[in-house]
């Protein structure tokens, strides 16, 4: 929801996540918590956040939104409140974006951030080196990653030996036989 053009390098490929919208700022009664646009994770404001590609049928979608929708406000947001006044209010985006989209696309109830966990499998199984799922998602190391998605990693003993296996087979995935390489 904090996404803003400046975040968006459509030449380089390239998404910036340095900022979200946060419901933990401080009013002037003191009651509640007001909505802010802030760094991630409260990190420090000089802190760049972290770069992840982006594909072109996102970057399509991006290009296309924008051109339909605008930008909104000094920040230049993609997704302000639905007036486009202000923020998008997390109250408002699960009821009425959120669950209408499952709605129409059939999708049993999962929560937004179902989403992240998505991407980060989805990489891991297409064999994307873990260093940079983990930079890409923002875990300060693999070891995160892993605990995060152990599953991903289990049997990777009998992965492995198969794929020494079919190395080592003459004629098998390389042109080169086994034996000349040894």
């Amino acid at each position: 929801m904090a996404v803003s053009r400046d975040q968006i390098d459509f030449k380089a490929e390239t998404l910036r996540v340095d900022f979200q919208i946060a419901e933990d700022g401080d009013t002037e009664s003191g009651k509640n918590s007001a909505i802010q646009r802030r760094h991630i994770k409260a990190r420090d404001e000089g802190e760049p956040g972290r770069t992840v590609p982006l594909p072109p049928n996102v970057a399509f979608e991006l290009r296309r939104h924008i051109k339909n929708h605008g930008l909104w406000g000094p920040e230049r947001l993609l997704f302000p409140n639905v007036t486009r006044t202000g923020y998008l209010y997390a109250s408002y985006f699960y009821p009425r974006i959120w669950m209408e989209a499952l709605g129409k696309g059939q999708v049993k109830y999962c929560k937004a951030h179902s989403l992240r966990h998505y991407y980060g499998w989805r990489l891991l199984y297409a064999e994307v080196p873990e260093n940079d799922v983990a930079d890409w998602m923002g875990h300060s190391s693999t070891d995160v990653l892993r605990e995060h998605y152990h599953y991903i990693f289990e049997g990777a003993e009998q992965r492995g030996r198969a794929a020494i296996a079919t190395m080592l087979t003459p004629g098998a995935d390389d042109p080169t036989e086994a034996s000349e390489v040894a």
